[in-house]
């Protein structure tokens, strides 16, 4: 009776705070509470499961009936909203239901998340509060970011929360970090109590600490005393009285009143009082101030050999002194007696060998790097670090890498006297290892050569390197891995061979022929011979070839070998691997540079054909090539290999040999082979085969003479083609073309995938012109960073495969790839919103009683601003769906809207033709 009571106050909650639309996050964390009160929170997390079959268990029954039941409750339950809500999701299960409203509110979580991250990062402890409330504070904040799905991990959360204290709590940030303390986040808080009561229980220290700003101002000092009394250090703060006299006339300097001097001034002895409250100091006068301060920051005199810290704390290898044993004179003659006498060691912020902090962070986090050189054969190995302080880690990595992958033991370390290589801990290391360590004298990096210029050197060649490879700046990793490799198999003038060689005792793994010249002087020649000719047999055997002669004024293009070996998981070689490939780039434009030397259908025509076969409701079976060279309607004439010149023909070229379908006139890759009744489409895309038609056994005997003539891999039905997911409901004779997963990518690739959804292309009535292109050296450095034509390019072939309603926003934003500006770049964003509120969505085929070819055409006056011309566009349907599709801007500049809408019917009708 007591659960039934208490799961019916817990209900009352959803019935009081109904869902309106602006409570979501609220009613939903209620309802979370309950459901797993009840034992019911999985209803809303997995989809209910099929309905097990007939023969099923008795078990798998009643778990798919408590299932169905306990969705139908929470449905029930989840209707506490108001009457519009509930029109919406009445007829919705309860999983169903809730994966609709996060598609609908998931805006709130979003700015909930970015209220809950502002604050905590703006959070910082106020002077004087203790630290314990406003630590716990921020871990409310951070248990509220896990919840709405965006948890910190342990280190960073540590992090935030070690930034936001005062600077009277250094030291312990210090100490924490330099002994890599791991602690939860309670027990971090329980030291931090523990530090605020040491700091509260020390009090001030007997300190004379004085702060001096420009002025004539005068304040009092102590003063050693004669005789034998203790010097007089003061107790608490000094203060400044004002004196005696009232200025019978003139005005204060400071206020402009008549009546008082400056001195006598209650508005600029309230300043000064502020302003000791604050620890600054009031300008023309001395602030004197008994108490210690709290900074922690180091003055280093690199001329003294002594330095005075106020607190024992950090010090290592400390010595206690008596009292008497030494004494200090500060300022006022005085003699302050010292506690102790220790090494502290401090971090420095740069050094020969470590270079860092690099202001870009790099890939992975990165911000150093450090360089191991050998000295004898110049080989260098190169590290990247997070933080300054992995020195002696990536110390200890090269130590075991050189001594088990070469069996070397390092015998000398030499660097220079940077913090990295003074710590006890590396001191320790290689004491215990037997290593020498030199240190270069301070002030002379010319000893320490071979490391400074080693890092010079990576350093020019990444900067280079990224210059010319148009990168982000944040790839300085991976740029510097690829200098270091570089160095190290180039030769030097310190060495007779190249590092790489000195050093592992064996040449580089360039073994790999690039050309036939290098094969035949290779010493496995004979191995790459009789890949090769294992090649040109398969060539011969599937009848490739044909000898012929040379057609009169064109050149033909050339072929090259590619040459590769084939290991094992051991790195052992296991075959040798000709490829031949042709020399594309040696096409002509005007001679043979529209002629395909791959076989490329237009996607066009595949929607065409998958048209007609949903009408008809034919098979589509999908085969992969495994050598396309092979394969193909090819045109283009190419000469014979190298190496393998027919003696008697040598002056003749090869000609692909045709397949026994008949082509298709308009598009070469697209073959029809009809015998009575029965029909077949063979559409090619590179290595790709689509397979259409009417009668099975015709099908399978296609699929069967295809395999015996080449290597082929039979994918069976088609379900996915170049990116394009292929969707097949038979007893609807319905086709439906997606392009969700590429999609996706492309959204993640401009970090565009928690973006909004967009419910158009492009906004109506948006003004673009090249008046917004960038005009000043810093708008268009900036914008150069921005993948603006990535972007188009990424666009454009889901326009051209799938989604014919971007094309108009498509051709307005690729003509301002050349220099485009924020504007551009929002518009372009604009589309990629509403590709990810339709990306699920499919470009349909459905059966229709007759199959015909609809065509619209349309034309839009003057739509460019910059030269005043038209925008054309036509669309071609077949089967219920759009199969050819086009919007672009007119060749000429129509002087009416009726001249624009005949130009674009021209257009239309030369792709009807």
């Amino acid at each position: 009776m007591a659960a039934n009571t208490n799961t019916l106050s817990l209900r009352s909650v959803l019935e009081k705070d109904k869902l309106n639309g602006l409570n979501f996050l609220d009613w939903f964390r209620n309802l979370r509470i309950v459901l797993k009160q009840e034992r019911k929170l999985y209803v809303i997390e997995k989809p209910l499961p099929d309905e097990p079959p007939a023969n099923a268990s008795k078990a798998d029954k009643d778990a798919y009936k408590k299932h169905l039941n306990e969705m139908v409750d929470v449905g029930c339950l989840m209707l506490a909203m108001n009457p519009e809500l509930q029109k919406q999701h009445e007829d919705m299960v309860a999983y169903d239901m809730i994966e609709h409203l996060k598609e609908l509110y998931h805006g709130q979580a979003r700015q909930e998340r970015f209220d809950i991250s502002k604050a905590l990062f703006q959070c910082k402890l106020p002077e004087g509060s203790p630290v314990g409330p406003h630590v716990l504070k921020m871990i409310g904040y951070i248990e509220s970011l896990s919840k709405v799905g965006f948890p910190l991990s342990q280190e960073l959360a540590t992090d935030v929360i070690l930034q936001s204290l005062l600077d009277s709590y250094s030291q312990f940030v210090l100490n924490f970090n330099m002994n890599e303390i791991d602690k939860t986040l309670p027990q971090l808080l329980s030291m931090l109590r523990t530090a605020e009561g040491n700091m509260e229980k020390v009090g001030p220290k007997p300190i004379l600490m004085v702060r001096n700003n420009k002025g004539k101002g005068k304040a009092k000092v102590p003063t050693k005393p004669k005789g034998k009394g203790k010097p007089n250090l003061g107790k608490g703060k000094a203060t400044l009285k004002p004196k005696c006299g009232v200025s019978k006339e003139g005005n204060c300097f400071h206020c402009g009143v008549t009546g008082h001097w400056k001195r006598n001034c209650p508005v600029y002895l309230e300043e000064i009082k502020e302003a000791k409250a604050r620890g600054t100091p009031a300008s023309g006068i001395y602030v004197i101030d008994i108490n210690l301060s709290t900074t922690t920051s180091w003055v280093l005199d690199t001329g003294c050999g002594s330095h005075i810290c106020t607190s024992a704390q950090g010090l290592q290898r400390s010595r206690t002194l008596a009292r008497g044993d030494m004494d200090l004179r500060v300022g006022n003659r005085a003699r302050v007696a010292a506690l102790a006498v220790g090494t502290y060691t401090l971090s420095f912020p740069s050094g020969l060998d470590v270079c860092g902090p690099i202001n870009t962070q790099a890939r992975g986090g990165f911000h150093y790097f450090i360089t191991f050189t050998d000295d004898f054969s110049r080989y260098g190995y190169v590290y990247l670090m997070r933080h300054k302080s992995e020195a002696l880690e990536k110390f200890k990595e090269f130590k075991n890498e050189v001594q088990n992958q070469l069996g070397k033991t390092i015998k000398t370390l030499r660097s220079d006297r940077g913090g990295d290589y003074l710590s006890l801990e590396f001191d320790d290391l290689l004491k215990e290892c037997g290593i020498v360590s030199q240190l270069t004298p301070p002030g002379t990096p010319q000893w320490n050569g071979v490391s400074e210029r080693r890092n010079q050197n990576l350093l020019d060649m990444v900067r280079s390197m990224m210059s010319h490879a148009d990168l982000p700046t944040s790839f300085w990793g991976h740029a510097l891995e690829i200098a270091i490799f570089t160095l190290n198999r180039v030769p030097s003038k310190s060495v007779q061979k190249t590092p790489y060689e000195m050093w592992t005792r064996k040449r580089p793994n360039q073994d790999e022929p690039r050309t036939y010249q290098e094969v035949v002087a290779s010493p496995d020649s004979e191995k790459w011979l009789e890949a090769m000719r294992s090649k040109m047999d398969s060539m011969y055997e599937n009848q490739v070839w044909t000898l012929v002669d040379p057609p009169e004024g064109v050149k033909p293009i050339g072929c090259k070998w590619v040459f590769k070996k084939k290991t094992d998981n051991d790195g052992n070689v296991q075959t040798y691997k000709g490829r031949l490939v042709a020399k594309g780039f040696r096409q002509i434009h005007g001679v043979d540079y529209d002629e395909t030397f791959s076989p490329v259908a237009m996607f066009k025509s595949i929607r065409i054909l998958l048209a007609i076969v949903s009408f008809h409701d034919y098979e589509i079976w999908q085969m992969d090539v495994k050598t396309a060279f092979l394969n193909g309607k090819l045109k283009e004439d190419v000469t014979q290999p190298e190496g393998f010149v027919d003696p008697k023909d040598a002056g003749k070229i090869y000609a692909i040999k045709e397949f026994g379908f008949i082509k298709n006139e308009d598009e070469p890759c697209v073959y029809k082979k009809v015998s009575g009744n029965t029909i077949t489409f063979l559409v090619l895309y590179v290595d790709d085969i689509l397979i259409m038609g009417n009668d099975i056994p015709t099908l399978q005997s296609i699929k069967t003479w295809l395999g015996s003539c080449f290597s082929m891999k039979d994918l069976g039905e088609a379900t996915y083609i170049l990116g394009v997911k292929i969707y097949r409901d038979r007893s609807r004779r319905l086709l439906g073309l997606s392009q969700g997963t590429y999609i996706d990518k492309v959204l993640k690739r401009f970090n565009m995938e928690e973006s909004k959804r967009g419910f158009l292309p492009m906004r109506h009535g948006i003004s673009l012109s090249k008046e917004m292109c960038p005009s000043t050296p810093q708008e268009r450095e900036r914008m150069s960073k921005i993948p603006y034509a990535s972007a188009i390019g990424s666009i454009m072939y889901a326009m051209l495969c799938t989604s014919p309603d971007v094309s108009y926003a498509l051709s307005m934003m690729s003509r301002y790839q050349v220099a485009p500006s924020e504007g551009h770049w929002t518009t372009v964003k604009n589309i990629l919103k509403y590709l990810r509120k339709t990306k699920d969505t499919f470009l349909i085929y459905r059966g229709e009683e007759e199959l015909s070819v609809k065509g619209y055409t349309d034309a839009s006056f003057q739509t460019d601003k910059d030269d005043s011309r038209s925008q054309s566009g036509f669309v071609f349907c077949l089967n219920g769906g759009a199969v050819s599709w086009k919007s672009s801007k007119q060749n000429t500049i129509a002087d009416s809207t009726t001249e624009a809408e005949y130009i674009a019917a021209s257009e239309a009708a030369k792709e009807a033709v």
